[in-house]
């Protein structure tokens, strides 16, 4: 895996500054970034004689020509081959992701603690995201891959390192398929609430992408997703499209990502015309309202290559699909059975007016943002008495470890041996009520 490093933060506090983050606030820039979501179909799989046409090297092209087209900035690819894992790591990555973008896409861990055969994998551009954590949160079905939890934090256009509020949550799922399934689906989708409902102790922004495999709105697992009592871990679905998707298809003819084919072409996937909707990205209310930096782009929502108007047909039937170029509907129609979803998120990159500064007392504060046992905090004053401080960090989800306040050291030393390896939030308030923020890594010795 590729990794990102962490900078060490110096925070000086001076008036040209103060006023530069004034007029940063004012007048910085937003980022806008796409996220795609793709069941791949038995991607990576080696050909039989049932299924022919399970070329790799084709689907490779394949793959190519979509995500030059969509070119995502975050990436979920689902029903990969896991064995070998450097299939869904080293191979995707190396044989399409880098001739979409040389050396731009990185990925998540590799987990495979269900068994099942197949990976689902979340990749993103380095240049916009690094990488903090993929946690397993559900692996009880050996017939589904693993539900995986992946943190990314998002990279200022300086290459640093977002604030707290800056970090996106991905859910990658791809739930058991099939219309007698829907408790299988039930208890999956349970499973991963179970483990959020335990360790989510904020809202936070919060992506739920991939193949739920539901036949309408109403079954049980979708409604644990959308009318969950916990405000923390409920999804929104961004078009407001709720109904019976597998009975009546016409009404949703724009969000239908099943199938692209009504023949077999040889790689083993379903063939019923478009009629299903089972490809979601759903998202929790701070990414729909923006409170927390991060915002769904009204009307971005789309499923790759739908034009609305091939309801029960293939891909490649008449009408001409206009909606997209010749080679990339070409490419849709044989890659998978599936279309991906794809929607855009507004970064609010607009400096926080928490970094006014302490023009007043003339502090600066250095510390070192990647701890092993100790955290070091300095202070520096033009002043002959320091300004008093308060200090807190909370871990990744949202749980304060630490906290002390009426601080007057000019050096202090915490002990943190004992804390998780991880990302961690610093934050400062002086007496004045000035505020300051760091993202902190926990690296134990090794």
């Amino acid at each position: 895996m590729r990794v990102t490093g962490f900078f060490r933060v110096r925070l000086f506090l001076s008036l040209a500054l103060s006023f530069l983050a004034i007029r940063a606030s004012a007048l910085g820039p937003a980022d806008t970034l796409s996220v795609m979501s793709y069941n791949v179909l038995n991607y990576g799989f080696p050909a039989t004689a049932s299924c022919p046409m399970l070329l790799t090297a084709a689907k490779h092209g394949y793959l190519k020509t979509i995500l030059r087209y969509s070119k995502p900035d975050i990436l979920a690819l689902l029903k990969m081959n896991a064995d070998p894992s450097a299939f869904s790591t080293d191979t995707v990555v190396h044989a399409v992701l880098d001739s979409v973008c040389d050396g731009c896409y990185y990925h998540c861990l590799f987990t495979n603690n269900s068994g099942y055969g197949k990976e689902n994998m979340l990749y993103f551009r380095n240049e916009k995201f690094g990488f903090i954590s993929s946690t397993v949160i559900y692996a009880a079905d050996p017939n589904i891959s693993d539900i995986t939890l992946h943190r990314l934090f998002y990279k200022y256009p300086d290459g640093t390192a977002g604030l707290d509020s800056m970090i996106l949550n991905v859910l990658v799922v791809h739930l058991k398929s099939g219309a007698g399934n829907d408790q299988n689906r039930a208890d999956e989708v349970q499973g991963a609430l179970n483990w959020m409902q335990a360790n989510i102790t904020q809202s936070g922004n919060y992506l739920l992408m991939g193949d739920l495999n539901t036949q309408s709105s109403t079954e049980n697992g979708y409604q644990l997703l959308v009318n969950n009592p916990n405000a923390n871990i409920r999804f929104i679905d961004p078009v407001n499209m709720p109904g019976n998707w597998a009975a009546n298809p016409g009404n949703y003819s724009h969000f239908l990502t099943s199938d692209t084919r009504t023949a077999d072409i040889g790689d083993c996937g379903a063939a019923n015309g478009m009629g299903m909707r089972y490809q979601h990205i759903l998202a929790t209310a701070p990414l729909m309202t923006g409170s927390l930096r991060m915002k769904y782009l009204a009307g971005s929502y789309t499923t790759v290559g739908q034009d609305g108007l091939h309801t029960g047909l293939a891909l490649s039937d008449m009408p001409v699909n206009n909606v997209v170029p010749a080679d990339v509907n070409q490419a849709l129609f044989a890659m998978s059975n599936h279309l991906p979803v794809s929607m855009r998120i507004v970064i609010d990159t607009l400096a926080s007016s928490s970094f006014i500064k302490d023009v007043e007392h003339q502090q600066s504060m250095d510390w070192n943002s990647l701890m092993h046992d100790q955290l070091r905090i300095s202070v520096k004053s033009n002043q002959d008495r320091l300004e008093s401080f308060s200090l807190s960090l909370t871990d990744m989800y949202g749980a304060a470890r630490l906290q002390l306040s009426g601080i007057q050291n000019k050096d202090l030393t915490l002990d943190v041996s004992k804390f998780d390896d991880g990302i961690y939030i610093l934050k400062i308030i002086t007496s004045k009520g000035y505020t300051q923020y760091g993202k902190l890594l926990k690296v134990s010795y090794r």
